[in-house]
């Protein structure tokens, strides 16, 4: 990730030259790499909220984890606190722990996922974990437009802990390949079922691509079901 500049990139039907964010002028030789939307460096504020979450209260773990840690914010609902702290406990358990608070005044959610010796399977369809977006959705009272369910889609991925594929290529490639890299949506009835591809599976689920069914309509968005490709 070291090797040029992070640039976020997004599916959308629109031409390809408009998938690279942020809109700056580009060489085809620049690295970049695809990111969930609004994610970054854990700052102070955010390495705090993970550590107190891990070491006191109902989320209590039986030792906090520091290996790596990112955040997202939300362009939708900015008050939103999501940090992803990830580590190894006992001998080649991969865990990754992401805390999601909506507002100052909601509780904490934990998404749990473990790889290596031990696997937590079907988390990806897991009712409570589908109630964290949802959640989110809910609060912000999100409508987002169909070539913005991608977006959704990955970040519930990465939640889940299935992130995008972090691994940096050239600008040109990517481009050329976006349609492979990243998703597609189609949106029929009051339903959105969205495709994502090429997610990392450090976490315990062989697949790669992933199928993410919503309902679409004038109550809002709501994620349903969760599904391998």
């Amino acid at each position: 990730m070291k090797l040029g500049r992070s640039i976020a990139l997004f599916a959308g039907l629109s031409a390809l030259a408009s998938i690279v964010r942020p809109q700056v002028v580009l060489e085809k030789n620049e690295w970049v790499h695809e990111t969930v939307t609004g994610e970054r460096d854990c700052g102070k504020a955010d390495w705090q909220f993970a550590l107190s979450a891990q070491t006191s209260g109902p989320l209590k773990s039986e030792s906090p984890l520091t290996h790596t840690c990112r955040a997202v914010t939300l362009p939708w609902l900015p008050a939103a606190q999501i940090v992803q702290v990830t580590g190894v406990r006992q001998t080649d358990v991969f865990v990754s722990l992401t805390f999601v608070r909506a507002t100052e005044e909601s509780p904490i959610r934990r998404i749990t996922a473990l790889g290596g010796l031990v696997e937590k399977r079907e988390r990806e369809n897991d009712a409570a974990n589908k109630t964290v977006l949802n959640d989110l959705l809910r609060i912000a009272a999100y409508n987002p437009a169909k070539g913005q369910m991608l977006d959704i889609a990955i970040l519930y991925l990465f939640m889940v802990g299935h992130p995008p594929d972090g691994s940096a290529k050239p600008l040109e490639n990517a481009l050329k390949e976006s349609n492979d890299m990243l998703g597609r949506v189609t949106k029929e009835d009051g339903w959105t079922e969205v495709t994502v591809h090429r997610r990392r599976s450090l976490y315990g689920h062989p697949s790669k691509n992933w199928r993410l069914r919503f309902r679409t309509d004038d109550r809002g968005v709501e994620l349903v079901s969760v599904v391998p490709e």
